[in-house]
């Protein structure tokens, strides 16, 4: 009995041994993981850093892991990919209040970047609209309307066009400075540092915001005035106004 009772012992040993082996293999391979995807993001290799830390979690289900996930997705300027990865890691437990509060104010910047992209887009639209169809063909006559300016049509649509595009420009470094603001914040750096870097990510916020809205009414009055003018009969006097946080074109006279 003592000796069957020994070999059950030494075949317990064993297995707990093999286990340990394995716990550490893993951990190995875990670490390795990280620090490949950690030198990956590093090098802007997103595509190759989401791999890996998809891999590592899949080893560990540590939330970080998803949030660097978000971080590259957001970085490459995946913002779909991102904002999902970001609410994935929120519904995970485990993390901190911080990193919490940093993936939710980068949801609310990718969200707001898609809406003044998508009113650039509608914008581009409603300059296409606005523009008179293409009969083509050969011996094609388009009809003109007779000694009709439209020059302030064009300034309007076009300018305002063009504000709208500049605006989606300042919205993509506003969101590129809000990353880099969290990567300098996370790296330990001093007050005025962040504080600069904060300002930045503001003044392009607001920049966007402006020049988005002046483009979009802009565009709709040049785009108004080209469908309800016929010449000389119109008389409308335009004037585009830029507050603090506001921005739009006045109008006054007659259709």
């Amino acid at each position: 009995m003592m000796a069957r009772s020994s070999v059950m012992m030494m075949g317990l040993a064993v297995a707990m041994a093999l286990l340990g082996q394995d716990a550490l293999a893993q951990d190995e391979d875990f670490n390795r993981l990280v620090q490949d995807g950690m030198t990956h993001y590093r090098n802007r290799e997103y595509d190759a850093a989401v791999k890996k830390f998809e891999a590592a979690y899949a080893i560990n289900q540590q939330p970080e892991l998803i949030y660097n996930v978000a971080r590259a997705h957001e970085k490459a300027l995946r913002r779909d990919e991102a904002i999902q990865a970001y609410e994935r890691f929120l519904n995970l437990p485990g993390s901190t209040a911080d990193l919490r509060a940093k993936a939710l104010a980068s949801v609310e910047a990718l969200r707001r970047e898609k809406a003044a992209m998508q009113r650039s887009e509608q914008a581009k639209q409603d300059l296409d609209n606005a523009l008179p169809p293409d009969t083509g063909g050969a011996g094609a006559v388009t009809r003109r309307p007779k000694e009709t300016s439209r020059t302030l049509e064009w300034v309007l649509i076009g300018g305002g066009a063009a504000a709208a595009a500049a605006g989606a420009v300042f919205g993509v470094l506003a969101l590129q400075a809000n990353s880099d603001f969290d990567d300098l914040k996370a790296s330990g750096a001093d007050r005025a540092t962040l504080e600069a870097k904060k300002k930045t990510v503001d003044n392009d916020a607001l920049a966007a915001d402006v020049l988005i809205g002046v483009g979009i009414v802009s565009v709709a009055a040049g785009v108004i005035m080209w469908l309800t003018t016929g010449g000389d009969e119109g008389d409308i006097a335009v004037a585009p106004y830029v507050g603090v946080d506001q921005a739009g074109v006045a109008f006054s006279g007659r259709f």
